[in-house]
């Protein structure tokens, strides 16, 4: 047999196009897919949301502070900002190391 000037990709083009539709059938969406959080998630999650809502400098302490450093009675305590100090010093060395 002799085929003259014939070509199959027209064929192969809509062999192709039906192994489309016949995996686009079999391929189903779920209305039902759910995401469950567990407890120490929804904890984390709320406690993040808390934390989120304070504001980034207390007022009430800032007015306090200023107020008794304009009256003159702002104690400064050495031992304190020694301790800060420290504190700051070690985590920072644990947070580089």
């Amino acid at each position: 047999m002799k085929i003259n000037g014939g070509s199959i990709a027209p064929i192969s083009a809509i062999t192709a196009i039906q192994q489309a539709n016949s995996i686009r059938k079999k391929i189903t969406v779920s209305d039902s897919d759910q995401v469950s959080v567990s407890d120490k998630g929804q904890t984390f999650n709320d406690l993040l949301q808390k934390a989120k809502a304070l504001p980034a400098v207390r007022e009430e302490r800032v007015q306090e502070i200023s107020g008794q450093i304009n009256a003159g009675i702002y104690n400064i305590e050495p031992s304190r900002i020694a301790a800060a100090l420290r504190f700051q010093a070690f985590n920072l060395n644990i947070t580089e190391n």
